[in-house]
């Protein structure tokens, strides 16, 4: 697996930003289909209650920027399951299956809890000479 790919990659800037728009849009339409679910159930708190909790709960998670990818690809099933065929939840399940595929920006509790490492590679004590790397397409390289 590649860690240069855009699954690992969290763009900063107006790329950024733009993952924070698109990740606070789809979070809010969540959390508001949620609150819909809340006001259709009873005041016994039933199963109709759970996939209401369960949108409410996906909803901040990508508000915040947590498992972006995980929740924002339930939350395109949610958006699938329970409303087929309505055009605002297929909108709402391709934003959301963009995300999960773009991921989740520089602006997001992912960005700091798996992204931005920096791997220090010191010389053992005494070496001098430059430490040789291979290079991917076969050439020895002095660095």
């Amino acid at each position: 697996m590649s860690l240069s790919g855009p699954s690992w990659t969290f763009p900063r800037g107006l790329a950024g930003t733009g993952l924070l728009l698109l990740r606070f849009t789809i979070g809010a339409a969540v959390i508001i289909q949620g609150g819909r679910y809340f006001d259709a159930c009873g005041m016994p708190f039933d199963a109709v209650c759970l996939p209401a909790l369960a949108s409410l709960m996906l909803g901040l998670a990508l508000l915040l920027g947590i498992l972006t990818r995980t929740a924002a690809i339930l939350a395109a099933a949610g958006a699938i399951g329970i409303q087929c065929c309505a055009p605002p939840s297929i909108l709402l399940a391709a934003t959301s299956l963009s995300l999960a595929f773009i991921g989740p920006g520089a602006f997001s509790i992912d960005a700091r809890l798996f992204g931005f490492r920096r791997v220090v590679i010191a010389r053992p004590a005494g070496q001098r000479k430059p430490v040789k790397i291979q290079r991917r397409d076969g050439d020895a390289g002095n660095h």
